[in-house]
């Protein structure tokens, strides 16, 4: 398996093991799906080269959850906040390796908070 798949697979194995199958997705998941729910979602793949065909480089995957109940915001950012730690504590990577951000998603009947997780994975070999 490529390396960009397998931490992809990876990530959301961590996610389902700290959420459960029913709360975590690598697809929009259908119409009714209930809320909080989170997605593994774009991955972006840098490589730099070491030495002929040897690659070495970085994978950034973004992590996004989503609620429907804006009086819950602790409960969503200790959501998110509990997957950041699962994935340092799995990859090893450094707080300033991780972003997030916290934004309101008006594209519905209902406001929805909408978190984003991105995660740079250093140094892996291909």
């Amino acid at each position: 398996m490529n390396p960009e798949q397998q931490i992809f697979t990876d990530i959301r194995r961590v996610m389902v093991n700290l959420f459960g199958q029913d709360k975590v997705y690598d697809y929009n998941p259908p119409e009714g799906t209930p809320y909080p729910f989170v997605r593994v979602g774009e991955a972006l793949k840098q490589n730099r080269r070491i030495h002929k065909q040897d690659l070495d480089g970085d994978i950034q995957v973004s992590l996004h959850f989503w609620h429907d109940n804006p009086r819950q915001r602790g409960t969503f950012t200790n959501m998110m906040h509990d997957a950041e730690v699962a994935l340092i504590g799995e990859y090893g990577v450094r707080g300033e390796d991780i972003n997030s951000q916290v934004i309101e998603d008006n594209t519905t009947a209902v406001t929805l908070l909408h978190g984003i997780l991105e995660i740079n994975i250093k140094r892996y070999k291909n």
